[in-house]
Parts: structure tokens; sequence; C-alpha cells
């Protein structure tokens, strides 16, 4: 995970915020700066984007960063130009699930919340092809082909030998909902099984009998990544966009609200329980 362009662009872009913080500068000081957008500079700093060379220099210098460190971050930032490894599958991979990719294959835990669907990352290849029949039945085979090979990839990279944390609670809708006939929801729930058997996967059932709760209608992804101790990042998705959350107060929200989740969602053992009662089932 160390070697991703993503980790190295969300260093320099932390430490350009702290950076800019330190000398009292603004995010709206830095954008004229720059004469950009204020949205380039939030992108900046969360590592959603690269900054040019030109630029970094600029704002070193509007920060007064010590030569050592601003000798450090040229450096890192040059670094950071590099491709992901999501880069070869092409357009299969939409610009604005990209930044997720990189993101996700950054960051050392994941917390998931999902209402509908088995999370992407513990998807098997015959549920992922009849999630995608459903939500995008346009696409060619070879379209699908290399979105199958990008989430089966992702997939093997949270299960390495240096794997990654998920907590990832999900509602029961998701174990009950019939997505592409009853033996491949008999083969996704069996392999939900033998994954939680990993020490770095916990999954939690949330169940039809908890009612309302705090995250009825949304679905969302949290980010820890290394060197820091809570996640950092919030992850939201549409059809075609996502937004990323990274100030104090939302994260607060958003970890009370997995918080919430965790205490009424049932254990992992009793989770099992219900994912192997659903195999029964279909």
């Amino acid at each position: 995970m160390a070697e991703s362009p993503t980790v190295r662009r969300r260093h320099v872009g932390a430490e350009l915020r702290r950076l800019r913080e330190s000398a009292g500068v603004d995010r709206e000081s830095a954008a004229e700066l720059l004469d950009c957008s204020l949205s380039k500079i939030t992108k900046i700093e969360l590592g959603n984007v690269a900054v040019k060379r030109a630029e970094l220099e600029k704002l070193l210098e509007c920060y007064s960063a010590p030569a050592e460190l601003s000798a450090s971050l040229l450096v890192i930032a040059a670094e950071a130009k590099k491709r992901g490894w999501w880069s070869r599958y092409g357009k299969a991979v939409p610009d604005w699930f990209r930044t997720f990719v990189g993101l996700e294959s950054a960051a050392c835990e994941m917390r998931v919340y999902e209402a509908e669907l088995i999370t992407g990352v513990l998807q098997t290849e015959a549920y992922t092809r009849a999630v995608i029949a459903a939500v995008s039945p346009e696409l060619a085979e070879e379209q699908v082909e290399r979105l199958v090979r990008v989430r089966a990839e992702r997939q093997a990279r949270l299960l390495s030998g240096d794997p990654q944390r998920l907590n990832l609670i999900m509602s029961e809708a998701a174990v009950r909902r019939m997505v592409g006939g009853p033996a491949i929801m008999r083969e996704q729930l069996a392999f939900l099984v033998a994954v939680q058997r990993r020490p770095n996967v916990t999954i939690q059932v949330l169940p039809f009998r908890s009612g309302a709760h705090a995250a009825i209608g949304f679905t969302f992804t949290m980010l820890r990544f290394p060197d820091e101790p809570a996640p950092t990042l919030v992850y939201l998705e549409d059809l075609t966009s996502a937004a990323y959350l990274d100030e104090a107060a939302d994260l607060d929200v958003y970890k009370l609200t997995f918080d919430r989740l965790q205490a009424l969602a049932l254990g992992p053992a009793e989770s099992v329980a219900v994912i192997e009662r659903a195999v029964s089932e279909f």
C-alpha cells in the first residue's frame, strides 16, 4: 500500500493543509494565489488530484515552509504522478470512481455500511455480473469483463498477505435480496461466511427487527489511512458521481452513526447464523 500514488498525494495534501493552517492562510487566499477554484485547493489537500510543481512551489513559499520539508514534498509530489494499478483497466473505471479506488488501495481500514447490496469488495464474480446487468445492461461484454476484473483485484488486495481491515455492517435486506438467482445467492452468501473467518474482516448484519436507525436511506464508507488513529475521510456515492467529506464536523457525525449501527447490529457470530440460514432458504 505504501507505493500507491494516492498515498503520496494524500501525504503532500495533508502537509499543505497543515502548513496553510499554521501560516494562517485560508483556502480562498490559496485559491487566489494559484488563480484556481476553491474546490481545487480542497481536492489537492484531500489528495484527490496531483499538484503541479509550479503550484506546489508557490504554495510552499506562501506558507513559509522550511527548505528541507519543501524539497521533500517536491520529490514526493513528482512520484505521486505515477499511475495506480487501476489505470490499466482504462475507461472501465469511471473518472469519478478512480479517486475512490486509489483511496481504498491506500487505506489501512474501511468501515462500511451497505443498505441494499453486498458491498462491492466482497462480491463474487457471478454476483458482480448480475449487479452490472441490472444497473448497466447496455454495456458491451468487454466493458463488463473489465469491471469484473477491477472488482476482483480490489478483493484480492483486501484479502492479500498485507491486508486492510474491513468492518462491514449491512442491512438484512442485502442478505435477503435476490440478485442473479438462487445459485448465485447461495455462492455469494457462502463466500461471506468464509471471509468472515479472516482476522481482518468483521461482518455484522443489521436485522429488520432493529427498525428505524441512524442511516436509513444511506450507504457510506469511512477510510482510515496509515499513521492515522481514526478514519479521516467519508465516501458517498450515487449512480454517476461521488462526494468526499473530511471536515471534522462531518467525520464526527459519520463516526457516531457507525457506532450506533454497530450497537444495533447483530454480533459476528449471530450474523453468520443469519447468513447461513439465508443460504438454506435460497
